[in-house]
């Protein structure tokens, strides 16, 4: 009788190690979707032939000639301050060259806006059909708050010691009940 014991607390803790670890994947990685920002890479866009002129070259002036990414900041994101403008902001040509920030095209972004300059970089030969803009932004998701990041990050790690705890707990009462 005992040893039916022993074992069905044994199968017991087998699966409630396999649950707990399978959650602790899932609970880690809804962390990082509220406490990281989001990244959008390799967004494209067309560049209207309207922003040409007729030899090629950028009409800074036209409106054609800006940018605005998929995920500019709006609502709640244009009020707080860590998330009122995209980040990391890289943009490149249908060739994969990096376009340079102030010289290829400046950058307004906290309206999550892309204007493009005049530039042999930027012409409608050497810019290519796509440009290709890669940057980070506040997801819909994200908590705002430093201390509320800091304390959501802890969760996973508190998850990972109540585990840990529940299996030594289990093996002590199995190790005890043998004696």
């Amino acid at each position: 009788m005992v040893q039916d014991k022993t074992t069905s607390a044994i199968i017991l803790m087998a699966v409630t190690f396999f649950l707990a670890i399978a959650f602790l994947n899932s609970i880690s990685t809804q962390v990082l979707e509220h406490t990281q920002k989001a990244v959008a890479s390799g967004e494209t866009t067309n560049l209207s032939v309207f922003c040409y002129t007729p030899a090629g070259q950028v009409n800074e002036s036209n409106l054609n000639c800006n940018i605005t990414v998929k995920n500019a900041p709006s609502g709640w994101k244009i009020e707080n301050d860590d998330c009122n403008a995209i980040g990391n902001v890289v943009v490149t040509n249908a060739t994969g060259s990096v376009l340079t920030l102030n010289t290829d095209y400046r950058l307004y972004a906290t309206q999550g806006l892309i204007q493009m300059l005049n530039t042999t970089a930027t012409n409608s030969t050497n810019l290519g059909e796509n440009v290709i803009i890669s940057y980070d932004y506040c997801g819909d998701g994200y908590v705002t708050s430093s201390w509320g990041r800091s304390l959501l990050n802890t969760t996973t790690g508190f998850y990972a010691l109540g585990i840990l705890l529940a299996i030594v707990g289990l093996v002590y009462i199995l190790y005890n009940k043998r004696l």
